[in-house]
Protein backbone atom coordinates (compact mmCIF):
# COMPACT_ATOMS: atom_id res chain seq x y z
CA UNK A 1 0.00 0.00 0.00
CA UNK A 2 3.01 2.38 0.17
CA UNK A 3 3.62 4.85 -3.11
CA UNK A 4 -0.72 4.84 -4.10
CA UNK A 5 -1.63 8.19 -4.71
CA UNK A 6 -4.47 9.82 -2.69
CA UNK A 7 -7.62 10.85 -3.46
CA UNK A 8 -10.41 12.56 -1.16
CA UNK A 9 -13.53 11.36 -0.02
CA UNK A 10 -16.66 12.94 1.32
CA UNK A 11 -20.61 12.19 2.21
CA UNK A 12 -22.61 14.18 0.01
CA UNK A 13 -26.17 13.08 0.87
CA UNK A 14 -26.11 9.06 0.41
CA UNK A 15 -23.45 9.47 -2.44
CA UNK A 16 -19.86 9.78 -1.67
CA UNK A 17 -17.65 12.03 -3.68
CA UNK A 18 -14.30 11.87 -4.51
CA UNK A 19 -11.90 14.94 -4.40
CA UNK A 20 -7.86 15.39 -5.87
CA UNK A 21 -5.15 16.64 -3.32
CA UNK A 22 -6.18 20.29 -4.73
CA UNK A 23 -9.94 20.05 -3.92
CA UNK A 24 -10.42 19.54 -7.09
CA UNK A 25 -13.64 17.42 -7.64
CA UNK A 26 -13.34 14.23 -9.63
CA UNK A 27 -16.52 12.55 -9.33
CA UNK A 28 -19.23 10.84 -7.64
CA UNK A 29 -20.45 7.43 -6.11
CA UNK A 30 -24.07 7.22 -6.61
CA UNK A 31 -26.61 6.12 -3.61
CA UNK A 32 -27.06 3.36 -5.99
CA UNK A 33 -24.41 0.51 -6.55
CA UNK A 34 -21.33 0.52 -5.16
CA UNK A 35 -20.07 3.53 -2.92
CA UNK A 36 -17.28 3.29 -0.48
CA UNK A 37 -17.84 3.70 3.28
CA UNK A 38 -15.53 5.07 5.56
CA UNK A 39 -13.96 1.53 6.46
CA UNK A 40 -12.72 1.81 2.68
CA UNK A 41 -8.78 2.89 2.54
CA UNK A 42 -7.74 2.39 -0.71
CA UNK A 43 -9.94 2.01 -4.17
CA UNK A 44 -9.17 0.67 -7.60
CA UNK A 45 -10.53 3.25 -10.60
CA UNK A 46 -9.97 2.53 -13.96
CA UNK A 47 -7.44 -0.51 -13.22
CA UNK A 48 -5.27 2.29 -11.16
CA UNK A 49 -4.90 2.03 -7.25
CA UNK A 50 -5.78 5.12 -4.96
CA UNK A 51 -5.48 5.46 -1.19
CA UNK A 52 -8.45 7.18 -0.27
CA UNK A 53 -8.83 9.39 3.09
CA UNK A 54 -12.05 10.54 4.07
CA UNK A 55 -12.76 14.55 4.92
CA UNK A 56 -14.26 15.64 7.72
CA UNK A 57 -18.17 16.36 7.70
CA UNK A 58 -19.97 19.23 9.01
CA UNK A 59 -21.59 18.05 12.22
CA UNK A 60 -25.10 19.13 13.84
CA UNK A 61 -25.51 18.85 17.68
CA UNK A 62 -29.28 18.57 18.17
CA UNK A 63 -30.89 20.37 20.84
CA UNK A 64 -31.56 17.58 24.07
CA UNK A 65 -34.87 17.70 25.64
CA UNK A 66 -35.97 21.33 24.09
CA UNK A 67 -39.81 20.01 24.60
CA UNK A 68 -38.81 19.86 28.07
CA UNK A 69 -37.48 23.42 29.09
CA UNK A 70 -40.06 23.70 31.51
CA UNK A 71 -40.67 20.52 32.90
CA UNK A 72 -36.73 20.78 33.52
CA UNK A 73 -37.00 23.91 36.32
CA UNK A 74 -39.20 22.39 38.56
CA UNK A 75 -37.98 18.63 38.32
CA UNK A 76 -34.43 17.83 38.70
CA UNK A 77 -32.83 16.38 35.31
CA UNK A 78 -31.83 12.32 35.39
CA UNK A 79 -27.98 11.71 35.26
CA UNK A 80 -28.07 10.14 32.00
CA UNK A 81 -29.06 13.36 30.39
CA UNK A 82 -26.50 15.31 32.34
CA UNK A 83 -24.37 13.39 30.86
CA UNK A 84 -25.89 13.88 27.51
CA UNK A 85 -25.58 17.84 28.06
CA UNK A 86 -22.07 17.42 29.38
CA UNK A 87 -20.34 15.73 26.53
CA UNK A 88 -22.23 18.35 24.28
CA UNK A 89 -20.90 21.25 26.07
CA UNK A 90 -17.48 19.27 25.65
CA UNK A 91 -18.11 19.24 22.20
CA UNK A 92 -18.81 22.42 21.58
CA UNK A 93 -16.13 24.02 23.91
CA UNK A 94 -13.37 21.83 21.56
CA UNK A 95 -14.79 22.59 18.49
CA UNK A 96 -15.55 26.07 19.36
CA UNK A 97 -14.04 28.06 16.56
CA UNK A 98 -15.65 26.37 13.98
CA UNK A 99 -19.27 26.91 14.97
CA UNK A 100 -21.18 28.28 12.15
CA UNK A 101 -24.89 28.05 13.38
CA UNK A 102 -26.51 28.39 16.19
CA UNK A 103 -30.77 27.71 15.56
CA UNK A 104 -30.18 28.02 11.98
CA UNK A 105 -28.37 31.63 12.03
CA UNK A 106 -24.76 32.56 10.99
CA UNK A 107 -22.85 33.29 14.01
CA UNK A 108 -19.35 35.10 14.75
CA UNK A 109 -17.17 35.45 17.78
CA UNK A 110 -18.33 32.00 19.75
CA UNK A 111 -17.10 31.17 23.19
CA UNK A 112 -18.61 28.86 25.63
CA UNK A 113 -18.87 29.97 29.11
CA UNK A 114 -20.39 27.58 31.83
CA UNK A 115 -23.64 25.80 30.05
CA UNK A 116 -24.14 28.52 27.37
CA UNK A 117 -22.68 29.07 24.22
CA UNK A 118 -21.98 33.34 23.81
CA UNK A 119 -22.19 34.59 20.16
CA UNK A 120 -22.58 37.84 17.95
CA UNK A 121 -24.79 37.98 14.59
CA UNK A 122 -22.41 39.86 13.01
CA UNK A 123 -18.46 39.75 13.06
CA UNK A 124 -16.58 42.24 14.94
CA UNK A 125 -14.16 44.95 13.89
CA UNK A 126 -10.88 44.78 15.31
CA UNK A 127 -11.64 47.72 17.33
CA UNK A 128 -13.55 46.13 19.66
CA UNK A 129 -11.64 43.20 19.63
CA UNK A 130 -8.77 44.80 20.71
CA UNK A 131 -11.20 46.55 23.73
CA UNK A 132 -12.44 43.50 25.03
CA UNK A 133 -8.74 41.06 24.92
CA UNK A 134 -7.89 41.68 28.42
CA UNK A 135 -11.55 41.22 29.89
CA UNK A 136 -14.20 38.82 30.61
CA UNK A 137 -14.91 36.34 27.16
CA UNK A 138 -18.62 37.39 27.68
CA UNK A 139 -18.52 41.35 27.61
CA UNK A 140 -17.56 41.05 23.14
CA UNK A 141 -20.59 38.73 22.65
CA UNK A 142 -24.26 40.79 22.53
CA UNK A 143 -26.36 36.89 23.01
CA UNK A 144 -26.23 34.09 24.42
CA UNK A 145 -28.00 30.56 24.16
CA UNK A 146 -28.15 27.12 26.35
CA UNK A 147 -26.05 24.43 24.75
CA UNK A 148 -28.47 22.19 25.67
CA UNK A 149 -31.48 23.70 24.21
CA UNK A 150 -29.77 24.66 21.02
CA UNK A 151 -28.94 23.55 17.29
CA UNK A 152 -25.47 23.48 16.81
CA UNK A 153 -23.69 23.41 13.48
CA UNK A 154 -19.83 22.90 13.37
CA UNK A 155 -18.01 23.50 10.01
CA UNK A 156 -14.86 21.20 10.17
CA UNK A 157 -12.08 22.32 8.49
CA UNK A 158 -10.99 20.12 5.40
CA UNK A 159 -7.27 19.72 5.47
CA UNK A 160 -5.06 17.95 2.61
CA UNK A 161 -2.16 16.72 3.51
Amino acid sequence: MKNLKTLYAKRYGTSVEIYDKDNNYKGRFPNTGYRPTKATKTITLNCWRWKLEWLKEDVILQPIRYENQIEDVFVEVKIETKVLIKAKIDRVAKNITNVSKINGIKVYDTVVIGNDIWYNLKPVTEEIKARFENCATSLAREYYYPIQYARIEIKEIVLFS
